[in-house]
């Protein structure tokens, strides 16, 4: 036998090998209701430490996934405006009796608004000028960047708070004209209360990707930040927020932000455009977050998630495209997390990590071309998960025994997966293909071609994706009516 045909034979036996892991495994995965995706991970994890297999396996494992996976839809065009960056300014920020910011209301949108400011007024047109301002901000100032290009940027610190009746403001006055180009390390530094940052559009310009962590880094004691009518792009985790020493910066706001990359992230560090450790309270609605890869370390990335022991959040009126382009990359990408991939105990809130988030509320998202779960419940309890649409997504999992989640009308492909004892509690969702319910779900024309029956509405959701408000007998999913948002004026660029 000479050496071509015996090489010949091995790479058989070696791939023979892998496919019989494969069914295996496959054979295992469905007696406990696990989709293909969890078998071809699993088969990926079990070829670790054996790098001739992994030579020939791999390749093989890909192929299977691309055969398996619904790719995304070339053209994404979503049929509802109002998410994400807006072209126009929105009106000025509002805090309630104890200090808490207050997401726009949902008339905003519908009335223009001109930029106004009620304190000091600092315009700046340099990349050292807005250093400087920055730094010598005081309760009340607003720093205003004139139109054009902000080179050369990185680490720019807050020195001192704001007040909810004088906050510190950066702003573009127009959405989009000043474009802040980062350099390296993090972006803003927030460690100071009632900051608020809007119409920026904020790129990572670094040579290597893990250069560029956070656009906002949120921390110590900086309650009450908003973020707000941002386009924020080309970075790990855009916003970061986390506690120091027993410090923690609650109840910020995330709105009207559009949080992309232009590239999968080639980097192991955490890739998340949102990542909240610790810090209760906070609001995250009407974004658009898209193409968050990560092809480096463990490959497992998350759109946005909240954890370390955290409280009360709100993740809603979202809409999030995993991948924009190749579904089937290597690596696993979730939409929504409540728990994320947890957290080591010392950076938790209360140093233990008991459950990771308490009492939050999931409702209204659209999640859209996910390998994995689209909303994801790991050691995370009282999770009420309601009204969201998941398009081509393994659906919705619980992990771990101390989860618990209220699962109540949603629409969703794939499945809910209850794992290791995860407790849920589930009403009125429709679980399926949406091809049928919509003008064509995976490009998100989410106009209805087949409207399904109303259920009871639940309190804790007020409202609709579209802002509307839910009455008591209302659709499942995140539209209220038969009609979803108004579509986008002609030529106008969609915000993904």
């Amino acid at each position: 036998m000479n050496i071509r045909r015996l090489l010949r034979m091995m790479i058989w036996l070696l791939v023979i090998g892998t496919l019989l892991t494969a069914v295996a495994a496959w054979l295992a995965y469905r007696a406990i209701d696990r989709s293909p995706n969890d078998l071809l991970r699993y088969t990926e994890r079990r070829l670790i430490g054996h790098p001739k297999l992994e030579l020939v396996a791999l390749p093989v494992i890909h192929h299977l996934r691309a055969a398996i996976e619904r790719p995304v839809a070339d053209g994404l065009t979503p049929s509802m405006q109002g998410k994400g960056a807006q072209t126009q300014p929105l009106p000025p920020q509002q805090y309630d009796a104890a200090g808490r910011p207050l997401p726009v209301a949902a008339d905003a949108l519908a009335r223009p608004v001109v930029a106004q400011s009620q304190g000091r007024v600092v315009r700046v047109a340099g990349s050292e000028e807005l250093v400087r301002a920055v730094i010598e901000a005081t309760p009340g100032t607003t720093i205003e960047l004139l139109p054009g290009t902000y080179p050369h940027l990185g680490d720019l610190k807050t020195q001192r708070p704001g007040t909810p009746a004088a906050p510190i403001l950066v702003r573009a006055r127009q959405p989009g004209s000043a474009i802040l180009e980062f350099e390296g390390g993090e972006g803003f530094r927030v460690a100071h209360s009632y900051w608020q940052f809007e119409n920026l559009d904020m790129r990572g310009v670094c040579k290597e990707d893990a250069w560029c962590e956070h656009a906002f880094h949120i921390y110590d004691a900086a309650r009450g930040v908003v973020v707000r009518n941002n386009r924020i792009s080309n970075f790990n985790a855009h916003i970061k927020v986390n506690g120091v020493d027993g410090r923690w910066p609650d109840y910020g706001l995330l709105q009207y932000n559009t949080l992309t990359n232009s590239a999968p992230r080639r980097t192991g560090l955490p890739t998340t455009p949102f990542d909240l450790v610790g810090a209760n309270g906070w609001t995250v609605a009407d974004n658009v977050v898209s193409n968050f890869v990560k092809l480096e370390g463990n490959q497992i990335s998350y759109g946005l998630f909240m954890k370390g022991g955290s409280h009360e959040g709100r993740i809603e009126r979202n809409l999030l495209v995993c991948s924009l382009h190749d579904i089937s990359l290597p690596g696993v990408r979730v939409g929504i997390s409540m728990g994320g991939g947890t957290t080591t105990q010392g950076f938790c809130r209360d140093k233990v990590c008991a459950t990771e988030h308490t009492r939050g509320v999931v409702a209204n998202n659209i999640v859209a071309h996910c390998n994995d779960a689209g909303i994801d419940v790991n050691r995370s309890n009282q999770i009420l998960v309601a009204h969201n649409i998941l398009i081509n997504t393994a659906g919705i999992t619980l992990r771990d025994p101390i989860s618990s989640a209220r699962i109540e009308a949603n629409l969703l492909e794939g499945n809910v997966h209850a794992r290791d004892g995860a407790l849920t509690e589930m009403r009125d969702n429709l679980i399926g293909s949406l091809h049928r319910r919509f003008v064509d779900a995976d490009r998100l024309d989410l106009g209805w071609r087949d409207t399904p029956a109303a259920v009871p509405a639940d309190p804790q959701v007020g409202d609709d994706f579209c802002r509307r408000k839910r009455s008591a007998s209302t659709l499942p999913g995140a539209f209220d009516s038969a009609a979803p948002c108004t579509a986008k004026p002609a030529g106008e660029a969609s915000h993904i």
